[in-house]
């Protein structure tokens, strides 16, 4: 069976000014690449880094990683203006809070794809909520273009809006994660973030809080998150690949519900464990998502080998 599953678990955001940053980044070979026009560039360093970014894209694009472009909110129009290349796969747009914003910037992609030869509709948004109004409009703004292919959950910003608990975390943030992630699955797009630690988080996360991370996230149901640092990437792709024993699990089942449907049996009895329809979905999609992810993993791999050889 072939599987077309989009993976996407790890998206390393680097400097989108800074070669050397972007050619370390590619070694690491993350899912996605996200060249920064936001935290990591100074205000002064702007203008510079959007008179380069179509060869910093070009230059990713040498790697196997797929390629967005972080703008920042305040400035996103120059941002996309700058961005918009074949190359590009898509805007990672950080803040969104009204529909209509996103409209807009859906006309605005459009026009610039006209203008540099660019495949209508092609550049896709992923969206990061980091407001109470954002996450309020979720909906609104994951249906307010077709372009919008991902919606994750911001942090920073998101302290700031609503405080810190007794044990240092951001209040609502599960309900803020569910949340995001119903909507996201409702509607079919990839569900972004990460259930960090207090104390343990994004780039001062260690290898092994990374890899946690990413695991708790993809039990509750999401597929990757954003990336502080490049050593981050391999153990947030792991925390987001089914790990080994539930996919042989997961296959064992399938096949004896698939023997089991022969005598007209809805049920399966695996281990001393019932399994009806639900979970047998969730065993295939289990499978369906490890296959993906060992198919990308394995293309990833073959393209840098050539590169080595070239």
């Amino acid at each position: 069976m072939t599987n077309n599953m989009i993976v996407r678990r790890s998206w390393l955001v680097v400097p989108a000014y800074d070669v050397d940053a972007i050619g370390h980044a590619q070694k690491y070979s993350p899912d996605v690449l996200v060249l920064d026009l936001e935290y990591m560039v100074a205000p002064k360093h702007k203008q510079e880094a959007r008179a380069v970014l179509g060869s910093a894209i070009r230059s990713a694009t040498e790697s196997p990683s797929e390629v967005f472009v972080r703008v920042d909110w305040k400035t996103r129009w120059c941002d996309v203006k700058a961005a918009i290349y074949p190359e590009l796969r898509g805007i990672v747009l950080p803040g969104p809070e009204l529909a209509e914003e996103i409209v807009d910037l859906d006309k605005l992609i459009s026009e610039c794809e006209h203008q540099r030869g660019v495949m209508p509709g092609s550049t896709e948004l992923a969206l990061i909520l980091e407001s109470p109004r954002g996450f309020w409009n979720v909906f609104k703004l994951a249906t307010a273009s077709s372009r919008v292919t991902a919606v994750g959950v911001g942090r920073v910003d998101l302290t700031m809006h609503l405080g810190r608990e007794p044990q240092g975390d951001f209040r609502l943030y599960l309900y803020l994660m569910s949340r995001t992630l119903v909507v996201a699955r409702a509607l079919g797009k990839q569900p972004l973030g990460a259930h960090w630690r207090p104390g343990s988080r994004g780039g001062i996360a260690s290898l092994k809080d990374s890899f946690e991370a990413a695991r708790r996230s993809w039990r509750m149901g999401f597929t990757g998150c954003l990336c502080a640092k490049p050593e981050q990437v391999i153990p947030v792709s792991e925390g987001f690949t089914p790990p080994s024993d539930e996919v042989k699990k997961a296959d064992h089942v399938l096949q004896a519900y698939q023997q089991d449907l022969q005598t007209g049996q809805f049920l399966v009895e695996v281990d001393d464990r019932t399994y009806d329809t639900f979970k047998i979905a969730r065993c295939q999609n289990i499978l369906t998502f490890a296959q993906a992810c060992a198919k990308r993993d394995e293309d990833k791999k073959l393209s840098m080998e050539l590169e080595t050889q070239q």
